[in-house]
């Protein structure tokens, strides 16, 4: 359920106290840190708006957003002791120190949520004392939608380190367009349009770019009706050249139908704006046209 404000969000979930001590329950006995690490994975946003109907999509994020803190500060200890006793520098690969990772990083991440300042420093000392980039990429998503210089730091030496790489810089773009700060959309127009190290013939760089922040990036709504025609301009530009991407991307309205106004009427015409090009591709047309309900 939704709540207007933390009062009646603190409400809701007092009411589902049994829920927090099930929680706490594996956190204080957790003997398979795979298990528990899992336990702990919370359903996705874009999983959770295909049972909503209809979808208030800056509610919903911001509802999202205060379970995770509410969830971090009542399980905060719990968590903390989780952290300390998996953080170690050294690598191993197997199956018990992959779990004991995963584990380690869940509970990084929700540490983050409370929005102390000695654990945004956690997740930067794991980011610069790490042997592996596992433990990178996760303390970088740890420090996603905090406003700190920390988080900046990690950004720009994980940048300059891997912009080369093609694959690795597909994590970069995928992790960083997912961070809800206010200044995300022009980061990601600035990265389309000026970052040599951005192909824009490279369908995993257009996917790890548009993904996260079309289907997770409560930005991707607050700029709503730029947001839309920026996706939809980029569609009816791939499709000359990779159609396969491009229908690919098309399918991220196809929830359109679902949103409450005005982010439904704005949507809708970004689709209508996709399908009256003129030799759009089949699939491209398919996937549009099914979802404008014209097939």
């Amino acid at each position: 359920a939704m709540a207007k404000n933390p009062e009646e969000h603190d409400e809701l979930l007092e009411k589902n106290h049994w829920l927090f001590e099930s929680f706490r329950s594996n956190l204080t006995h957790s003997h398979d840190p795979a298990f528990t690490a899992k336990f702990l994975e919370l359903p996705s946003l874009f999983y959770v708006e295909q049972y909503l109907s209809p979808i208030e999509p800056i509610d919903l994020h911001k509802s999202y957003s205060y379970f995770e803190e509410y969830f971090a500060k009542k399980l905060e200890n719990e968590l903390k002791d989780l952290y300390v006793q998996y953080y170690t520098t050294k690598y191993e690969h197997n199956l018990k120190a992959i779990g004991e990772r995963s584990l380690k990083n869940r509970c990084l991440y929700f540490l983050t949520k409370t929005g102390e300042q000695k654990y945004i420093e956690m997740a930067e000392k794991q980011f610069n004392t790490c042997a592996n980039m596992t433990d990178q990429v996760a303390a970088l998503s740890a420090l996603n939608g905090q406003d700190s210089p920390e988080k900046e730091n990690c950004y720009n030496s994980f940048y300059n380190a891997w912009c080369k790489d093609p694959v690795v810089f597909n994590s970069f773009l995928r992790i960083k367009s997912a961070d809800k700060v206010e200044s995300i959309f022009n980061w990601i127009k600035e990265t389309k349009n000026n970052d040599k190290n951005y192909h824009a013939d490279n369908p995993n760089h257009i996917s790890a770019l548009f993904g996260a922040f079309s289907k997770i990036n409560s930005q991707y709504h607050v700029n709503y009706k730029e947001s839309y025609n920026f996706l939809a301009e980029e569609i009816i530009h791939l499709d000359k050249t990779n159609p396969s991407i491009a229908s690919h991307l098309a399918k991220y309205f196809d929830l359109w139908k679902q949103y409450a106004q005005p982010y439904k009427s704005e949507m809708e015409t970004a689709l209508k704006k996709v399908k009256s090009q003129k030799d759009l591709s089949k699939n491209t047309y398919e996937i549009v046209s099914r979802a404008l309900g014209d097939t």
